[in-house]
């Protein structure tokens, strides 16, 4: 889907210098996409191959929610959250290592594009 006429989004990672957020801004004020400027950061790559559903769990994940937490909010099985998620952590292209968590690795890359969300109060729960 199309922004509206004269918006873009540019994100603050992909400006190395003001000229290009000055391009980006007259881009949009023209409503021309060229000097738009794109970003090339591997995690929004990543995070453009989830579907809703997948972006839905990896919010609940960044805000913190347990499998159980998530499988009561959807209605669902703690089981077939798991498989979400696994799915999920398969597209972000994450996994398990010595070194790194996979839960938080993933809960990092949907922080640094969207910022830390607020932990809503699960239904029937305390946070």
């Amino acid at each position: 889907m199309a922004p509206p006429d004269n918006v873009a989004f540019v994100h603050k990672g992909s400006v190395a210098d003001p000229s290009e957020l000055r391009r980006a801004i007259e881009a949009a004020l023209s409503d021309s996409r060229e000097g738009l400027v794109i970003s090339s950061r591997s995690d929004d790559d990543r995070l453009s191959q989830l579907s809703p559903v997948q972006m839905s769990v990896l919010r609940q994940i960044a805000e913190g929610w347990s499998n159980a937490e998530i499988a009561q909010q959807r209605g669902t099985t703690t089981r077939s959250v798991e498989r979400l998620i696994s799915r999920t952590f398969d597209a972000l292209g994450v996994g398990d290592d010595d070194k790194h968590s996979v839960r938080v690795e993933a809960a990092r890359i949907y922080c640094q594009a969207f910022g830390v969300p607020d932990r809503p109060i699960p239904s029937g729960g305390t946070a």
